[in-house]
C-alpha cells in the first residue's frame, strides 16, 4: 500500500518550529483509521510492516507519539528479524523522529546516531533520501539543548548533503537555521 491508496487526504506541511503537520486534520485521521482497519484484515507480514508503518507515520503528525511507536516497533521487529538493515534503518529513523518531536533529545540523539552510523557499515543508495535530515533533526536537537556549537556542525553537515540533492529550498532552511544560530 501506498499513501495515495488512502483515501484521504493525508498531505502534511512543516510550521515555523519545524514540525510536520497535517493540512486537515479531520482526513488524517480518517486515513489513520482506514489503514487501522487494513492492519486487521491484513495476512501477509510484509504488506503489515509496511501498513504499520504508514501508520506511524501519521500518528507521529498527529502527536499520537506513544501509538506512533507502537506500529514502528512492530515493523522494525519484522525487518530485523529477516535482517533486512535497509528498512531497519529507515524505521530507526522515523523512532528517532518521534524522539525529536517528544523532545526526549537523549533518545532522539542515540538514535540517530546509532542510524548514521549503520547505514556507513551497510551502504545503499536509498539512504541519500534522508540522511540530509538525519543530520538537520540532529542540529535540531543541539540547538534545543543550548549546544550551538554541534548543532552548527550538524547543520553544515546537512547542508552539505542538500547541496548535493540540489533542492534549493532545502539549502536555504538549512542557510537560515546556521545564521540564526549566530543571532
Amino acid at each position: 500500500m501506498k499513501v495515495s491508496d488512502v483515501p484521504f487526504n493525508m498531505k502534511t506541511n512543516f510550521n515555523s518550529a519545524f514540525h510536520e503537520q497535517p493540512v486537515d486534520i479531520d482526513e488524517m485521521i480518517k486515513g489513520v483509521d482506514f489503514l487501522l482497519s487494513k492492519i486487521e484484515l491484513e495476512n501477509d507480514q510484509l504488506s503489515l510492516t509496511v501498513l504499520h508503518t504508514l501508520t506511524g507515520h501519521f500518528l507521529r503528525v498527529l502527536s499520537r507519539s506513544d501509538e506512533a511507536l507502537k506500529h514502528f516497533k512492530i515493523a522494525y521487529k519484522f525487518h530485523h528479524d529477516a535482517d533486512d538493515k535497509v528498512r531497519e534503518i529507515d524505521l530507526m529513523y522515523r523512532m528517532a523522529v518521534v524522539h525529536y518531536y517528544d523532545s526526549d533529545y537523549n533518545k532522539c540523539d542515540n538514535l540517530f546516531l546509532k542510524v548514521l552510523d549503520l547505514s556507513s557499515k551497510y551502504p545503499h543508495q536509498s539512504y541519500e533520501k534522508f540522511l540530509h535530515n538525519v543530520y538537520f533533526y540532529l542540529g535540531l536537537s543541539k540547538k534545543s539543548q543550548g549546544s550551538r556549537s554541534m548543532a552548527e556542525g550538524y547543520f553544515s553537515k546537512c547542508l552539505e548533503a542538500r547541496i548535493v540533492r540540489g533542492n534549493i529550498e532545502l539549502i536555504n532552511q538549512c542557510q537560515e537555521l546556521i545564521k540564526s544560530i549566530h543571532l
